[in-house]
Parts: structure tokens; C-alpha cells; sequence
């Protein structure tokens, strides 16, 4: 039988610069299913920010010190949404950069509050056993809300090199409807009571946000993925 070598990474010199923990730690970040699914760019760029944050912590040398920015909640529920992450990828990763000393992800509850934000309020949607919907002026009130505090630091720029206190903004949206069928079918029985009503078939109508435009045509915000579904 061939004989198997076990490696132990608290022995060495330096576990910082231990190959096998970068080796396992690189590895997660990019390829494992519970993990960013980084590129080996991006990885790299990480963990070499990663050392030199060590590095300073140890060695007590104030002009090596590197200082990592936290995410905010709105930032770290981009970033959740981007890489397709469920909560228990999100926990994990957060996990696994705190282990490094290094915290910037704040806590799932945060990114939860952040995601109540971006709806509507609940006095202006209706919910039925087969319909779900929402007063168009109070999405489009919303959604204008939402954009100017995301881009409030374009608008204000805007504002100080105009020198105007206030500007009137035109926002460009599209809609349409799709629908899909083929959905599984159960024996529940819906509120209505007809035998009618099926659960196979979905049939949406969404809103799509495009532009923000100021009264002179000055593009204040644009949707660069206007075909993503976190923008309908």
C-alpha cells in the first residue's frame, strides 16, 4: 500500500506563507461550490491583500498598514446577488475572510434589512392565491427614491457644477409581459374554488428601469444590464 503524507501547516515558520493553506484557501475562493466562485484574478488581488494585512499586524509597522473597508449592507446584497450566492454560501465566506482577521462583510441580518428596502410598500402590493401585484405609481415612486439615493453623489456633482439648488428628472422605463408553462401542477385547492385555476402557467407583466435623465438630457444614472431580472 502506497503511504500517505500529511502536512502540518502550525509547524511551519510561517503559517501566513504556508503553500498548502494558500493552496486549499485559493481553491475555495474559486472553484468550490460553497465559495465566491471568484476568478484566479480576483483571488489573487484578495489574498495579496490578505498577506499584507498580516504581515502589518505582526511585524507592527504603521507604513505597511493596509485598511480594508467594511461593506455596507446595500453593497454586500450586490455582491450576494451577482455571484448567485445563497445565505449559507454568504455565512461561510464571511466566515472564512474573519478567520484571516479580516472583517468586511456585514452580518446576514444587515444584508436582510437592505432587501426590505428594495420593495415597495406592503400597503401598495396585493397578494392572492393566484395573483400578486403592485400599484404602478407607487413602484415608479420607489424606484425613483431608490435610484437618486444610490446615485446621490452624481446628482449632487450635477447640482454643484450647474450651480442650480434643485433639478427636475425624467426617468425612462419600458414594459411588457412574458409567461411560462409546463409548471408542476398540485392537488391544492385555491381560494377561489374553480376548477379552473391552475398552477402550470405563469403569466408576468414587468416594469424595466432604463435611464435617469436631467431636464437638459444629462444622463444622471443608466441601466447597463437592462435585461437582468433585479431591475424589472
Amino acid at each position: 500500500m502506497g503511504s500517505v503524507t500529511y502536512f502540518d501547516c502550525n509547524r511551519a515558520n510561517n503559517h501566513n506563507e504556508c503553500c498548502v493553506c494558500k493552496s486549499f484557501e485559493a481553491m475555495f475562493l474559486c472553484t468550490h461550490p460553497k465559495g465566491p466562485k471568484m476568478s484566479y484574478a480576483a483571488a489573487g488581488r484578495y489574498m495579496k491583500k490578505v498577506r499584507r494585512c498580516h504581515a502589518a499586524r505582526q511585524s507592527g509597522d504603521n507604513d505597511l498598514r493596509v485598511v480594508l473597508k467594511k461593506l455596507t449592507a446595500d453593497e454586500a446584497l450586490q455582491y450576494l446577488l451577482d455571484g448567485g450566492l445563497s445565505k449559507d454560501d454568504y455565512l461561510n465566506l464571511r466566515l472564512l475572510v474573519k478567520s484571516r482577521e479580516t472583517d468586511i462583510f456585514p452580518a446576514y441580518e444587515h444584508i436582510s434589512t437592505a432587501k426590505v428596502k428594495c420593495q415597495p410598500s406592503e400597503q401598495d402590493m396585493t397578494f392572492t392565491d393566484t395573483m400578486a401585484e403592485v400599484s404602478v405609481q407607487s413602484l415608479l415612486n420607489h424606484i425613483a427614491q431608490r435610484i437618486v439615493e444610490y446615485q446621490i453623489d452624481v446628482i449632487v456633482q450635477y447640482l454643484n457644477e450647474n450651480h442650480i439648488n434643485e433639478v427636475e428628472m425624467v426617468l425612462i422605463c419600458s414594459w411588457g409581459f412574458d409567461g411560462s408553462t409546463g409548471h408542476s401542477a398540485y392537488k391544492q385547492k385555491f381560494g377561489t374554488g374553480s376548477a379552473e385555476v391552475s398552477d402550470e402557467n405563469v403569466f408576468a407583466i414587468t416594469l424595466i428601469l432604463l435611464r435617469l435623465l436631467s431636464g437638459n438630457n444629462t444622463v444622471l444614472w443608466n441601466n447597463r444590464s437592462s435585461q437582468s431580472t433585479r431591475f424589472c
